[in-house]
């Protein structure tokens, strides 16, 4: 899903795909020269008409730069779409939970999934790591894939203390900012187990 939403050019074809309205669009595929791209750029406008949206496939946006440039664009992700007149635009955060009464309007073209920094949805995942990282003795190293998948490794979080007891503590304050799906295979009985062994000790903890 991250990998998706990364390219609005891909965005379009996953909604289009699954029968959801979208505007018409077409790639601007990579050439060698700012001249190829330009005609290619003329073929599509032929096909889509005017106005014409020449747009970044990646985030963040650049559009208006885009047109601007006199440079050779034969390296930049380029998508075209026909111009929709529209008469708001409105930003939807859709979660999962219990099944509710709702309805939609035939009338509403999917845009974009975005994660623009105006959107409270984008915001999520930097808190969630701000509680994490706020508490005592909690780092978060993330590792910095581009990809994600279920089960896939994506960071780890240190915790450090002055005895077994603290550790435990805030591991435990760790955990319950996890979303409650992300805990069952954490052997929670665990965190409230306590060694009294001095630090380099020898002693080896049966629930590290």
């Amino acid at each position: 899903v991250i990998e998706i939403i990364q390219d609005k050019y891909r965005q379009k074809l996953f909604l289009s795909q699954a029968g959801i309205p979208v505007s018409d669009f077409e790639e601007i595929k990579a050439f060698p020269s700012s001249a190829e791209i330009k005609e290619q750029v003329q073929q599509v406008a032929g096909r889509l008409g005017f106005p014409l949206m020449l747009k970044s496939r990646l985030y963040p946006g650049v559009d208006s730069a885009i047109l601007r440039l006199q440079a050779d664009l034969s390296e930049l992700k380029l998508y075209a779409e026909r111009f929709v007149p529209f008469t708001c635009e409105i930003a939807v955060m859709v979660v999962k939970g219990v099944p509710v009464p709702g309805s939609s309007d035939p009338n509403i073209c999917v845009y974009v999934l975005g994660h623009e920094s105006g959107k409270k949805g984008s915001h999520q995942v930097k808190r969630c790591l701000e509680l994490v990282s706020g508490l005592k003795g909690v780092s978060v190293e993330a590792y910095g894939k581009f990809s994600c998948q279920k089960g896939r490794k994506m960071a780890h979080i240190n915790v450090v203390g002055e005895s077994d007891a603290d550790v435990r503590e805030t591991v435990s304050m760790v955990v319950r900012c996890l979303p409650a799906n992300q805990t069952e295979e954490l052997n929670l009985a665990s965190l409230s187990r306590t060694s009294d062994k001095a630090a380099g000790g020898g002693f080896s903890d049966s629930n590290p």
